[in-house]
């Protein structure tokens, strides 16, 4: 005979797991399937758009919030999400900085500020609605396209936007600094950024499984130092990717980890794909980095069989590049950061 049983009075955050015995007037069966049940965390604060308190404040004492609607930080205005603070988006909604947006706190690198899907368990108990399977494009951008805009990031988290290919888009001038982050998981791209006037430095980070970690684009100034490029699951296909139109002396590339870019989906996969074909990239530009290897970068086509985190100048099959400089360290540094 078919039963329904009522369960109340659970605590949120907490794992149950239910059992059924039944009995034909003799003797008692064995344990049924056991299905397991996570209660929810009832504690969410919903964010419908930009904060209405004073000063576009997201305290870390009414975290965790549940996004249900995009952001937009007007010029003049400031988002600022105070370290601690864990922030979860509802659906494909974004952030749109035309002022600025601060993230974590540079003296405080236990409690990372974060933003990430709903599905995403791991911070801050479960969302209500969660399937606890997130993926990559769960929710949209962060944009900041306006010569007003600048981000500062500092111990911050980031997982499983770039809906729309880009999880961090920096253009028009924009101005982004991040440092001590993790930049993971994105659709398409976990950073691009382009325009002459545009900037970012990104200092002792980790960006990790994207299919282009960092995209560089049109003229813009691109600073990337201390920083780990790699792969997990489902791996990173190319760290940092130079476009044709990139201007090479605007870009710095020293001191970073590159390994198990090799997610080769689709190819080529390497550590540095630089397509600009007819300009070198100067040495010290481009110095002290652990390539995987002590023997540096490979400089070759990247077929599966190639050395995947070494760099690839172009993606036509042909090394046409001649005297590629080569000023490399020879021991792996550090890996960062250690504090998240």
């Amino acid at each position: 005979t078919a039963e329904t049983f009522v369960v109340g009075n659970l605590a949120t955050s907490t794992a149950y797991f239910f059992a059924v015995k039944t009995n034909n007037g003799v003797e008692d069966s064995g344990l049924s399937n056991t299905p397991t049940l996570t209660t929810e965390d009832g504690n969410y604060t919903t964010l419908a758009g930009f904060p209405s308190g004073t000063g576009g404040l997201v305290a870390s004492s009414s975290s965790p919030y549940l996004v249900t609607a995009s952001i937009t930080v007007n010029n003049g205005n400031t988002l600022t999400i105070q370290a601690g603070t864990v922030l979860k988006m509802n659906g494909n909604y974004s952030i749109t900085v035309n002022g600025s947006m601060i993230m974590g706190d540079s003296s405080d690198s236990i409690n990372a500020a974060v933003i990430t899907s709903k599905d995403d368990d791991r911070y801050a108990g479960i969302a209500s609605g969660s399937d606890g399977s997130p993926a990559a494009g769960d929710w949209g951008t962060i944009s900041a396209s306006a010569s007003t805009s600048l981000l500062d990031y500092n111990n911050a988290i980031i997982s499983y936007g770039g809906l729309n290919n880009y999880m961090i888009r920096i253009a028009g001038g924009a101005g982004a600094t991040t440092t001590t982050s993790i930049i993971e998981q994105s659709n398409s791209t976990g950073i691009s950024i382009d325009g002459d006037s545009s900037t970012l430095v990104l200092t002792d980070s980790i960006v990790r499984d994207h299919y282009r970690g960092v995209e560089i684009d049109t003229l813009a100034d691109a600073t990337i130092t201390g920083t780990t490029f790699t792969g997990t699951s489902p791996g990173q296909t190319r760290a940092i990717e130079i476009d044709s139109n990139a201007d090479v002396t605007n870009i710095t590339i020293t001191g970073n980890n590159f390994f198990a870019n090799n997610r080769n989906v689709p190819s080529p996969s390497a550590g540095i794909l630089y397509q600009d074909t007819d300009t070198l990239l100067p040495a010290a530009n481009i110095a002290d980095n652990w390539w995987g290897a002590s023997s540096g970068p490979t400089q070759d086509t990247h077929s599966i069989l190639d050395d995947i985190d070494g760099i690839l100048d172009d993606n036509d099959s042909t090394l046409t590049q001649v005297g590629w400089p080569v000023s490399f360290a020879t021991s792996q540094i550090t890996i960062k950061p250690s504090g998240l």
